[in-house]
């Protein structure tokens, strides 16, 4: 029934069903690495509204956004962590930006979220 429903889903709404397909697999990250999910969710709903697209931090000398994605990661930010964790994938990809958070936080690196991650209460969850 729950394959039937997902199939529906897919069929009729694409976006919809990615967007169910990133929230658990952010779920999964958290669970795996013995974070709160809840928390890791607000978190990604602060940085991009769960957009992976999203764009953020505007660089008027270049005319372009520095930060991309769910987690808002700049180019070299990501890739000098995901040689740290071994994450092998992009820098956009939603998986691959999930994968190295859920890490990051796990390790108490909350604090490269710094507003979103006060926001969401990461600052009393690590005092």
């Amino acid at each position: 029934m729950i394959i039937a429903l997902l199939a529906i889903l897919y069929l009729t709404s694409p976006q919809a069903y990615e967007q169910l397909s990133i929230i658990n697999y952010a779920d999964l990250s958290a669970k795996q690495n013995q974070i709160d999910s809840d928390y890791f969710r607000m978190l990604i709903s602060c940085e991009s509204s769960f957009k992976i697209d999203a764009a953020g931090d505007w660089r008027l000398e270049d005319q372009i956004y520095l930060s991309h994605g769910l987690f808002q990661f700049q180019k070299p930010t990501f890739y000098h962590y995901a040689k740290i964790y071994n994450i092998t994938g992009e820098w956009k990809n939603p998986y691959s930006q999930i994968s190295l958070a859920a890490l990051m936080i796990k390790d108490g690196l909350w604090y490269k979220w710094y507003n979103c991650g006060k926001r969401v209460g990461y600052d009393k969850l690590y005092e």
